[in-house]
């Protein structure tokens, strides 16, 4: 009853106390809230629609995959044709400017698998596993501009509308796990091999550790050595101006 009370004072001295001016404030104030949802919510759809679009390219792109693999193939001076070429930097670029990171990471290492000869050195490689790379791009399209990410599909399912007998086949299901196993590994290889390069160490060299010391150096050069030398240039101007000639 006591906290009913205390509800009870504190809307009457509230309701005695509000003016006209609050009152309005109070609705210009949720205006500037509801415009600004309805902005973001804009801006998000727009967004939406832009992935649409430049995701519908990737599509295109990696169809080449499944179609015509050998197109993929660099030639005898480890370069890709001139049209593939245009493709990956037409595709590259849009999905650099509207994908997310972790689908552009997957573009990226469908790139170098199917470009890079480091890869091809690895013992997980093999030339099958691009079309399970096209599966991960697909699931994270869907994620993304489909259904909601909990109402996802195996990568099976996600490639059963294009490859015969994949959806349900056992062996199919049984190779992808495999194919699976394999990506995981060639990338904590990918990942083992960066830090073996001390890719990780010159990161951190280059980030903090050189521009301190050319900080350093800068202060030694610009506020120690050079105010003294400019001074003692001046005195000895000065100097030569008061000796007569």
């Amino acid at each position: 009853m006591e906290i009913l009370e205390i509800v009870e004072k504190t809307a009457r001295f509230v309701a005695s106390h509000l003016k006209s001016e609050y009152i309005a404030l109070f609705s210009v104030l949720v205006t500037i809230i509801i415009y600004i949802m309805n902005r973001q919510s804009e801006l998000k759809f727009k967004k939406y629609e832009s992935k649409r679009t430049e995701y519908a390219k990737l599509i295109t792109f990696l169809s080449i995959a499944y179609t015509s693999p050998q197109k993929l193939q660099p030639n005898k001076e480890g370069k890709l044709s001139q049209e593939i070429q245009k493709e990956f930097y037409d595709v590259g670029a849009s999905l650099m400017l509207y994908a997310s990171k972790k689908l552009y990471k997957e573009y990226l290492f469908f790139r170098d698998f199917s470009s890079s000869e480091h890869i091809k050195l690895s013992k997980y490689y093999n030339q099958e596993m691009v079309i399970y790379i096209i599966a991960n791009i697909m699931k994270q399209i869907r994620k993304e501009v489909g259904l909601s990410i909990f109402n996802q599909i195996t990568a099976n399912e996600s490639l059963g509308f294009f490859v015969n007998n994949f959806a349900t086949n056992p062996v199919q299901k049984n190779k992808t796990h495999l194919m699976n196993y394999k990506l995981n590994m060639l990338k904590i290889e990918l990942f083992c091999m960066n830090r073996a390069h001390g890719v990780f160490i010159n990161w951190f060299f280059y980030k903090f550790i050189k521009p301190i010391g050319g900080i350093i150096c800068c202060i030694i050069k610009y506020f120690i050595f050079l105010p003294p030398i400019h001074i003692l240039e001046k005195i000895h101007k000065k100097v030569d101006n008061t000796i007569p000639k």
